[in-house]
């Protein structure tokens, strides 16, 4: 059994679900959060939910499953709707009814997962130029 470790006085946790609790786990520790920002990240525009899903290539319950949670870290937020359907935008992009809305996103978190995803992609393209250049 996991070494249990106290949280605070007179309760124990066992070490995964301290870490299953940690915000970046919640945040990013599931594979369609991830694909969601993504998705977002390259759009040149708002995206309405059936176009996410359809982007990120997540069913339409993976998308109303998880959305809640990134508008909570305020990753992503409403910009909007087109008819019936709201459209939604990374939470560093200035909406023209940022005003009306309450939700106004988390910009220097956005900014922090976009460098990431920048250096990411940088690692890629060097791991993949170095195995290209061991192989000649």
């Amino acid at each position: 059994m996991p070494e249990q470790e106290p949280e605070s006085e007179g309760e124990t946790v066992e070490q995964g679900e301290r870490i299953d609790n940690h915000p970046i786990v919640e945040l990013l520790g599931n594979r369609t959060r991830v694909k969601i920002f993504a998705t977002l990240q390259d759009a040149s525009s708002p995206l309405n939910p059936h176009d996410i899903t359809e982007n990120a290539d997540i069913s339409r319950n993976a998308w109303y499953d998880n959305y809640g949670v990134l508008e909570e870290y305020g990753v992503i937020k409403q910009a909007g709707r087109h008819g019936n359907s709201p459209l939604y935008v990374l939470g560093d992009v200035e909406t023209d009814d940022q005003d009306e809305t309450d939700d106004a996103g988390n910009p220097e978190l956005v900014a922090a997962l976009r460098k990431a995803s920048d250096l990411a992609g940088a690692q890629r393209r060097e791991n993949r130029d170095t195995e290209d250049g061991s192989n000649e």
